[in-house]
């Protein structure tokens, strides 16, 4: 009786192994971050907070009063083969949260980090967002696969989330939390890094594309 108990819990646990590896084989977008898209967007402003701000709870920015931006424009594209489907945040709430503060669904952990790093490849700085919709909102620059894939019109958008093939979504400098809070430093040359799906929130075809980099200049 013991073994046959034994031999059913083994079973379960290989069953339930070969149904992760399933789902992980099955996932065949492709999410990587458009540096075209980062490089377009940099500039530096000023702006203030209040403790009541939303940025200031979610830890978008180290202090209350003016504080010094360094504002960017986030885009995540699909160059894999097959759509990236969300659907509806609610139905994943393994992934995804409501927040009062904003009062929408974000998701568990950022979908996009931000970093800067001086030329001794200290981490200076950082920023995060946590993804509140993912929507096709514009054609992937950077799109390497087969163009006969890509759909002539945008397919997902806020109500049943998710990023075409060919397509990204685009979390621009304009929206809060779109920042790295730079307030007191130094100015100089430093290198600015953009990781998308850090935290392998979705599974992916591969993370080796995952970051992008560029030069930046604090004045």
């Amino acid at each position: 009786m013991y073994k046959r108990i034994a031999l059913v819990f083994l079973f379960c646990l290989v069953c339930l192994a070969t149904a992760a590896s399933s789902v992980r084989a099955q996932a065949k977008f492709d999410l990587e971050p458009s540096l075209e898209i980062l490089k377009g967007s940099l500039r530096i402003k000023t702006e203030s907070f209040t403790p009541r701000d939303c940025a200031f709870e979610m830890g978008c920015v180290l202090g209350t009063g003016p504080r010094k931006l360094l504002q960017l424009a986030g885009a995540i594209g699909n160059n894999g083969p097959d759509d990236f489907v969300v659907g509806n945040p609610a139905d994943h709430p393994d992934i995804y949260t409501w927040d009062t503060c904003t009062g929408q669904f974000i998701t568990r952990k950022p979908m996009l980090n931000y970093s800067i790093w001086d030329s001794a490849g200290n981490l200076v700085r950082s920023g995060k967002k946590e993804s509140f919709c993912m929507e096709d909102l514009a054609r992937f620059p950077e799109y390497t696969g087969n163009p006969a894939l890509v759909p002539a019109e945008p397919v997902h958008t806020c109500t049943f989330q998710g990023i075409s093939v060919g397509w990204c979504d685009i979390y621009d400098d304009s929206l809060p939390c779109q920042w790295i809070d730079i307030t007191g430093v130094p100015s100089g040359h430093y290198t600015l890094r953009l990781e998308c799906n850090a935290y392998h929130i979705f599974k992916e075809t591969t993370y080796a594309n995952n970051v992008v980099e560029t030069p930046v200049t604090i004045t």
